[in-house]
């Protein structure tokens, strides 16, 4: 954090209003503005605060809670310098003032000028990654978005089957493939199953090319799965069948294109890499050569984390992923917990790549079991692999080297701090 500033201002941000408070080096008030949450309100912040410094923009450090707002954005084309920081920690700070919990938006904006004033550990400068990066971290967060809703539909739509015909799982347990809705979609009722052919069975097996399941037995299944149920049942799960693959051939098209769009930006950045450093391995070629890192977990390394890989920052990266555990020690009592505050997208990220990568590299397959040996759970021990796993991805960037299994033979596994 830079040391010296003129001014300092907090800037609480709502959906309605901005409240701002300037303050001078000391941490004395010098103005207030309350301005509507439009653009044309922000900016008429900006220009009154560079009226109040004169010009000088660049003199000012603001303090935010939510980094990614118009605020933001307007106040760093102007050269000031934003740092933003988790409100739980503003709210220990807003403690330390005064034990009485009063709390307005005048007074939250002041507490950020004295934050940032002040210089908090906790605060951290707001940087713009390059807009590739940018782009492919809301792309991919959309992507995992709609691949959440995929599931949370294809849930409902197993328990609808699962009502009326549950010896149909067996042919796709999850009821979460394409070519299962088709066979839904000729009838979900034992009248409708009864009409339908083996020939329209091959036809649509053909269609989606699924060979795991003969028709004879697909036809068979499709048949004699029905069980009897109470009347009315069978209309009405008749109508939500129809709606769910409805909403999940839709959602599903929505999810390949979103893949389709990931695949395409990220071969672009890996491109624009190799073009800046042609004579060493780029960052996405060596988190790529890592086991565990597919099409589905680099869209989230590069949109989530691309600033402190890029850097190297393997404490931060600890944090930043959730992987570091959090030790709470007082007196003779110590207890170690998981990191809940963390960035949810790169934790899950870190999650996949683990376990994959402990099955196929010899020396994590040894940490995670000794870790299970010791007692812990799988999920435990899949963060200490993912800790490690950070660690050897920093010294690899840092070295400009993919990765060799033959140099992770018969190596001792190294304690991260």
């Amino acid at each position: 954090m830079q040391p010296h500033f003129s001014y300092y201002l907090g800037v609480d941000a709502g959906y309605a209003h901005h409240v701002a408070v300037l303050c001078d080096a000391t941490g004395t008030p010098v103005s207030e503005w309350t301005v509507d949450a439009t653009v044309e309100g922000v900016m008429t912040l900006v220009d009154h605060v560079a009226a109040q410094v004169d010009g000088a923009v660049h003199t000012v450090a603001v303090g935010i809670e939510q980094p990614h707002d118009p605020v933001v954005e307007l106040f760093q084309c102007r050269d000031a310098v934003v740092y933003t920081a988790n409100p739980k920690a503003l709210e220990r700070f807003r403690a330390s003032f005064q034990a009485a919990p009063c709390k307005d938006d005048r007074r939250d904006a002041w507490q950020l000028a004295e934050a940032v004033r002040l210089g908090l550990p906790a605060l951290r400068e707001v940087t713009q990654p390059r807009a590739l990066v940018q782009e492919i971290r809301w792309v991919n967060r959309q992507v995992l978005a709609d691949q959440q809703e995929c599931q949370r539909l294809g849930n409902r739509l197993r328990t609808a089957v699962h009502t009326v015909a549950p010896g149909l799982l067996s042919l796709c347990p999850a009821a979460d493939e394409p070519w299962f809705w088709a066979l839904l979609a000729q009838g979900a009722t034992p009248e409708a199953a009864q009409a339908v052919s083996q020939a329209t069975i091959a036809q649509l097996l053909q269609t989606f090319r699924i060979r795991r399941h003969s028709v004879e037995t697909v036809w068979t299944t499709y048949h004699t799965a029905w069980v009897p149920v109470a009347g009315g049942v069978y209309a009405g799960i008749r109508y939500q069948i129809a709606a769910l693959i409805e909403q999940l051939q839709a959602c599903d098209r929505v999810l390949q294109a979103g893949r389709r769009q990931l695949t395409t930006l990220l071969d672009q950045w890996h491109t624009e890499l190799r073009q800046e450093t042609p004579e060493h391995p780029t960052v996405v070629e060596i988190l790529w050569s890592s086991p565990g890192t597919g099409e589905r977990t680099l869209p989230t390394l590069i949109g989530e984390g691309w600033a402190l890989l890029e850097a190297a920052q393997l404490p931060l990266l600890r944090t930043y992923s959730g992987q570091a555990p959090v030790t709470i020690a007082s007196g003779n009592s110590k207890r170690v917990e998981m990191r809940r505050a963390c960035n949810p997208w790169l934790r899950q990220a870190l999650h996949h790549i683990s376990s994959v990568f402990w099955q196929h590299d010899p020396r994590a397959r040894a940490l995670y079991q000794a870790h299970r040996a010791q007692g812990q759970r799988h999920s435990r021990a899949l963060r200490t692999v993912g800790d490690r796993w950070l660690a050897m991805i920093c010294a690899m960037i840092r070295t400009k080297t993919v990765y060799d299994p033959a140099k992770r033979q018969g190596l001792g596994i190294a304690k991260a701090a």
